[in-house]
């Protein structure tokens, strides 16, 4: 689908994020050192690689003797973006649904999309059908910009050989915060721009925004963003 948002922000989804021990579990040291432009806590990410959903297994790190936690169900439909969800009320039903002892720590996050100009693929399209909500909420909180082709990070996924690295976080890091995320959309569409030649297998890049609505182990549909 080819489509024209120029710097116009589309809602795209919805999604339940992994935070805390098992967030963090795909992250050993030497992974950190190849893919990341600073030192985070925990990377965000619109990239399931990155930034593990609560509906996906996850994949320890190598050398990891701990059992990793089982992903919640869901059901086989979610919405033509998957794995995110068009309808944010489905979403938070089917968390509250699940046995109490085996819901993580997550965050409920809405995923925006931003990208210059035509032939469109971010997200698995992204395809622009309206979500429920079709906007984004004011009071969400914006936890950064990443940069994707819809499914691999061009930010915290492609990995730099070292002189390029240090070259890259020369320019970059000042601009990321403490989620390895950029603080402003026109350094991420710059970014978008830099990755479309540095990663060309995976060009065109987009931006995503990420906005945090709810925090929680048991989640209400009517929470909002701490």
């Amino acid at each position: 689908m080819n489509v024209d948002l120029g710097h116009h922000e589309a809602l795209v989804g919805f999604d339940a994020r992994r935070v805390g021990e098992w967030g963090a579990a795909l992250w050993d040291s030497e992974r950190r050192r190849s893919f990341l432009l600073v030192e985070v806590a925990q990377p965000l990410s619109a990239d399931l690689r990155v930034w593990p959903s609560v509906f996906e297994p996850v994949v320890p790190a190598p050398g990891s003797r701990t059992t990793p936690p089982q992903p919640l169900p869901r059901p086989e439909w979610i919405g033509p973006n998957a794995p995110l969800w068009e309808n944010l009320e489905k979403l938070t039903d089917c968390i509250a649904a699940a046995d109490s002892s085996a819901r993580p720590p997550l965050w409920i996050i809405a995923v925006t999309w931003r990208e210059f100009a035509s032939t469109a693929r971010g997200l698995g399209g992204p395809y622009l059908e309206p979500p429920s909500p079709a906007a984004r909420d004011p009071a969400w909180e914006l936890l950064g910009y990443d940069v994707t082709d819809g499914s691999i990070s061009g930010l915290s996924n492609c990995g730099y050989e070292t002189v390029e690295l240090n070259r890259a976080r020369a320019q970059w890091a000042p601009k990321l915060n403490e989620h390895h995320l950029f603080r402003q959309v026109d350094d991420a569409l710059a970014f978008a721009q830099s990755s479309n030649a540095r990663v060309p297998e995976h060009a065109p890049f987009g931006v995503a925004g990420l906005w945090c609505v709810s925090r929680s182990h048991a989640m209400n549909r009517t929470e909002h963003a701490e």
